[in-house]
């Protein structure tokens, strides 16, 4: 359920701002290509914080118990990574989107704004 909320939280408003920027007839094509986008950077994401975090695939070797379940945690190597993990993650989205952010534009042509002349005048 939180994974979902948070998904549309991020996602609505990236199409929103696609949609108004393209013509209708591409939104289609639009909000396919937002979506695989996102979609390829959680796997990214994903497999960047494997390779800092944990790159030889270690099992967990601290056992806790925490009333009648057994809590298995990695050690004090594998969990120091994660901040570190975060900083890389966090420096290569800088590397993506400070590029990104000098090619947004306003649109230049819009319908509402421009309406078509009448023929008919």
């Amino acid at each position: 359920m939180l994974s979902c909320s948070s998904f549309a939280l991020l996602a609505l408003p990236n199409l929103n701002c696609l949609w108004s920027h393209f013509d209708k007839a591409q939104s289609g094509r639009i909000s396919g290509l937002a979506f695989f986008c996102q979609s390829i950077s959680t796997i990214l994401c994903i497999a960047i914080f494997t390779a800092v975090i944990n790159p030889d695939n270690e099992s967990p070797t601290l056992t806790i118990r925490e009333g009648e379940q057994e809590v298995k945690l990695f050690d004090e190597a594998i969990s120091s990574r994660f901040s570190m993990s975060l900083t890389i993650v966090n420096f290569l989205q800088a590397l993506v989107l400070i590029p990104g952010i000098f090619k947004i534009s306003k649109k230049e042509n819009n319908s509402l704004l421009n309406p078509i002349p009448n023929e008919e005048s």
